[in-house]
Formats: C-alpha cells, structure tokens, sequence
C-alpha cells in the first residue's frame, strides 16, 4: 500500500452511524499550494489517488457513498463534488479502494462526505490522499494451475 501522510489524511478510524451525510474528520487546506492563482493544479504530471480503507460496515443491507468536495472557504459554504466514489465497492468490511483523483484546478480546501444507507448502518473509515499507489493485484504464492 501507499505510504500515507498525516497532512493528506481525512479520517483515521472514523466511526460513522446512520444515514445522514457525514463529513470526514480533517479538512485538507490547499492554501499552501497557491502561488498568487486561484486554482491548485492537484493530480497534473502524476497521479494523486483517494485511498479508502473501509474497517467494518454493519447493518442490513448497508451502503456507502463518498463524495469529494472542494470550495474556496473551510465552511464550505458553496462546496463543488470533484466525484462520487460507487456505493457497490464500499460496502463490504475489509476492503481498500484506490480512486484517481480528478485532475483539474482545486480551490483552497478538500473534504469528503459519507452517506451511509440499509438499515441502522454502522461503519469505520480510514481515508487520506496518496501518490504512487500500488495497483498490481496480489496472488497466493505456489499456485498451481493445471488445465
């Protein structure tokens, strides 16, 4: 897995109940990034990725939406959705999902918001920023494959 920086980190073991939209923990402030232009040119010239570890989701038929937003005040007072992450691979306990980063300019914050949905849903995240993201898929060692 990537390594992951307490700055690029959204959640760390965040634990969320319910169906109501929820933001993640940290707010990451862009602001450094600027250099006199209002716009942060994030994921241009190499990829930057969303790493999502999802701990535990309990609940009858749980889901799971995330959505990342953007906007130019931490109040996030009119947010912009970069993109929605598919509730279908973040459903399941156990799982790590890589999104790509949408490259575009960026305002001065980043958030995520969770939206839960089932039954009396419950469930833990871990969610940061990442680059060089390890993609390869991972096989159990002495297979054998016979035909």
């Amino acid at each position: 897995m990537a390594i992951i920086d307490a700055q690029t980190l959204f959640c760390d073991g965040q634990v969320i109940t319910g169906t109501a939209a929820t933001v993640s923990t940290n707010v990451l402030d862009l602001t450094p990034l600027a250099t006199g232009n209002l716009g942060r040119n994030l994921s241009v010239g190499e990829d930057l990725f969303l790493q999502i570890n999802v701990g535990s989701v309990t609940g009858t038929s749980p889901t799971t939406s995330i959505a990342i937003q953007t906007d130019a005040t931490e109040a996030f007072s009119t947010p912009i959705v970069l993109a929605t992450l598919p509730t279908t691979s973040l459903a399941a306990t156990g799982n790590v999902i890589l999104a790509r980063l949408p490259v575009g300019l960026y305002e001065s914050y980043l958030r995520l918001v969770i939206t839960q949905g089932g039954t009396s849903p419950v469930g833990t995240y871990k969610a940061a920023l990442v680059r060089g993201a390890q993609l390869q898929t991972q096989y159990a060692d002495a297979v054998v494959i016979s035909a």
